[in-house]
């Protein structure tokens, strides 16, 4: 199926036009729903017109349409490890950093 085959992922640019475009769906169509329940004198109508604007609004915004990932995220790459760090330096300087520690609550103390 045609709706599995591509990239699921919206960017921030996307979610930024998701949401513009349904903040102008919701209001446009609760405007026009609510001047057509008002000429018309049927409440019934109104909320019927609010249904179909929520369902249209739901059917262009939930799914991640390729108009919504135009602009993919870069990823910073992971930095390599080190591998001349040696184990026994680190111990070293740990302890180097406890003797200084206590010396210092020593005095303190």
């Amino acid at each position: 199926m045609w709706f599995f085959t591509y990239n699921r992922q919206v960017d921030y640019v996307g979610q930024n036009r998701v949401d513009n475009l349904i903040q102008g769906m919701l209001t446009g169509s609760a405007v026009v729903a609510w001047l057509v329940g008002l000429v018309m004198q049927q409440m019934r109508l109104t909320i019927y017109l609010s249904l179909v604007g929520l369902a249209a609004t739901c059917l262009l915004c939930i799914p991640a349409w390729p108009v919504f990932c135009r602009n993919p995220i870069q990823w910073a790459v992971k930095p390599a490890v080190d591998d001349s760090v040696d184990d026994d330096a680190l111990k070293a300087k740990a302890l180097e950093q406890q003797g200084l520690l206590q010396k210092v609550w020593r005095f303190l103390f």
